[in-house]
């Protein structure tokens, strides 16, 4: 991510490996600490389980909600003893066959401007020109089921995908960033030229309220759509 340049989307895979590292390194500390501490310890404790962050997790039919192990990282360290690194996760589909976790990653003003935009992944139609959908007329959608963030201007998010939902060939897939409707703005556009308003004093016939100013400021949510198309390098 360090060398990530600004401005910038991309999709990755998880280090399983690199993230079962960090974690037996966390821990391995913190048995440190207590006994340093004198608290009654023997070390073999897991008190860290989650490198990622699965709260705000959407669940759908295609994706239920997360049960027992299904939302932890890795295993208890103590039940490692065969398993060579970067085997040892219980979140599910990490090792499951037919299915993998795509992260689409941000970095850029977007998430420093606007830290809680809501990230999701759609299915394209065939044209690439909208969104697919089911024959009820909802959307062909896919929430994060864990995200990551590295203040101030870097967020990661994590999909489970289908193999066969190829991200490289048509449809592919659109990953859609969102402002947050519960947090409205308020202005002026400047294009087209806004309609005059009075806020010294009412124009005649006319009794304008906070609320008319309020409507006439809103600014409605912006939503922008991504192909996974144009997220790949030529020829990769």
């Amino acid at each position: 991510i360090g060398q990530l340049q600004p401005e910038t989307l991309g999709l990755v895979e998880p280090n399983q490996k690199f993230i079962e590292a960090i974690m037996v390194g966390l821990n391995h500390e913190m048995a440190r600490e207590l006994l340093f501490r004198e608290y009654p310890t023997d070390q073999r404790g897991t008190y860290f389980r989650n490198f990622w962050d699965d709260r705000g997790f959407v669940a759908t039919a295609a994706a239920p909600a997360l049960t027992g192990e299904e939302g932890q990282d890795i295993n208890y360290i103590h039940a490692w003893r065969n398993a060579p690194l970067g085997a040892n996760s219980p979140r599910r589909n990490v090792f499951s066959a037919g299915r993998r976790h795509i992260v689409f990653i941000v970095r850029g003003e977007l998430i420093r401007r606007y830290p809680n935009v809501i990230v999701s992944a759609v299915k394209s139609n065939a044209s690439r020109t909208g969104f697919a959908k089911e024959s009820d007329g909802t959307l062909l959608q896919k929430h994060p089921v864990f995200f990551g963030r590295l203040p101030p201007d870097t967020a990661v998010y994590g999909f489970e995908l289908r193999e066969q939902d190829d991200l490289k060939t048509a449809p592919g897939w659109f990953f859609v960033l969102q402002e947050q409707p519960a947090e409205p703005k308020f202005g002026l556009n400047t294009n087209p030229e806004p309609a005059p308003l009075f806020f010294d004093a009412e124009p005649p016939g006319t009794n304008l309220t906070s609320a008319d100013i309020a409507t006439a400021l809103f600014r409605n949510p912006f939503r922008v759509a991504v192909h996974s198309l144009s997220l790949f390098a030529p020829g990769t």
